[in-house]
């Protein structure tokens, strides 16, 4: 990647303030990045999480079914 740094700070004005003005600016694109990567590593755990919690609500229904059914049908210790 070739980036023409002294144009750069040429068209800021030159000097100290350009050289702070462009590192400032470098600074919060690398940390929109790095944000941006963390935030997609959540949203997967999230999804991870959601089909987990989905799985265990599945299961629990068909518990809770296979219980009812059994003490409508007087099979149970009730």
């Amino acid at each position: 990647m070739n980036i023409p740094f002294g144009d750069i700070l040429d068209a800021l004005g030159g000097g100290l303030s350009a050289v702070v003005i462009f590192f400032l600016g470098y600074a919060v694109v690398m940390l929109w990045k790095a944000l941006s990567a963390e935030r997609a590593g959540r949203m997967d755990d999230l999804r991870d999480t959601s089909a987990q919690m989905r799985d265990l609500l599945v299961t629990n229904h068909r518990v809770l079914d296979a219980l009812t059914s059994e003490i409508k049908e007087g099979n149970g210790n009730g």
